[in-house]
């Protein structure tokens, strides 16, 4: 997973996800679709990840997830905040294949 957006999905259906944050279904497809995560939520990502078996998801990792996707936040040329989809897949270290 070299994504919030990825890592959201494989947590599971959206309501599902939502009600662990204690947030609407809504409210974590925004946050999927913007790439971002409060760090408000980690600890719950974390638990979540270790519940499902899914290997990897730390606070340090989620620390480089949050680091890459601002990265990938860049200014068009009108001003305008866009992400750059072009983001290199890692490994849980940070480390790129």
């Amino acid at each position: 997973m070299n994504s919030f957006s990825d890592l959201l999905t494989a947590l599971g259906p959206l309501q599902i996800v939502g009600d662990r944050f204690g947030v609407t279904a809504q409210a974590v497809s925004n946050m999927k679709i913007r790439n971002a995560v409060n760090s408000r939520y980690w600890p719950t990502i974390v638990e979540m990840a270790a519940e499902r078996g899914i290997p990897g998801i730390t606070f340090d990792y989620l620390v480089e997830l949050d680091r890459r996707a601002r990265l990938a936040v860049t200014l068009s040329p009108a001003g305008d905040a866009h992400h750059d989809n072009q983001v290199a897949d890692f490994t849980a270290d940070g480390v790129a294949p």
